[in-house]
């Protein structure tokens, strides 16, 4: 805990292998993971990552890249639960769980929260959550892949999945 309390840092770290671990961390500017300095090719795979805090992150990426997060939990109560600086490319995160949404996603100069759901009309059915995507420096450089995925057994009627969309609000 404090201002600054960080679960796991790592600076200049490469070719690491963090699995299956509980991190909590509460402060201001707190982070459940840290990778700075050139950290790469790491794996973080099957970690909860929780983390609160004015202006906390599960996730803070700084001069980071080529790192894989796999099948990870993150909940950030009040900051992002991602934040990659336009020095971190090449990171991908798949199947990573946000407020119970299952979504893969790689970008660079990004941070990434959940975000209150916006009332959906009564002709459609929401089935995933809505997030919250923002480019940090809106530079030329900065871009976002993402992929969501729902469980086919939430809708109420039988759905055609070319009927499926994605809304922007």
């Amino acid at each position: 805990q404090g201002s600054s309390a960080y679960g796991i840092l790592l600076s200049g770290a490469a070719s690491n292998t963090i699995t299956s671990n509980s991190i909590t961390t509460s402060g201001s500017s707190a982070s459940g993971v840290w990778l700075n300095g050139s950290s790469s090719s790491n794996t973080f795979s099957f970690n909860t990552i929780k983390t609160s805090g004015a202006s906390a992150h599960s996730l803070e990426l700084i001069s980071s890249s080529t790192n894989t997060f796999l099948g990870d939990m993150l909940n950030a109560s009040q900051g992002q639960e991602v934040f990659s600086s336009a020095s971190s490319d090449g990171n991908i995160f798949t199947n990573v769980t946000i407020d119970a949404t299952k979504i893969t996603f790689m970008g660079r100069d990004f941070s990434l929260n959940a975000s209150s759901v916006p009332a959906a009309p009564p002709t459609i059915q929401q089935v995933v959550e809505a997030f919250s995507f923002v480019f940090q420096n809106q530079s030329a450089t900065s871009w976002l892949i993402v992929n969501a995925s729902y469980n086919q057994s939430l809708l109420n009627v039988k759905a055609a999945e070319a009927s499926i969309s994605w809304f922007r609000h």
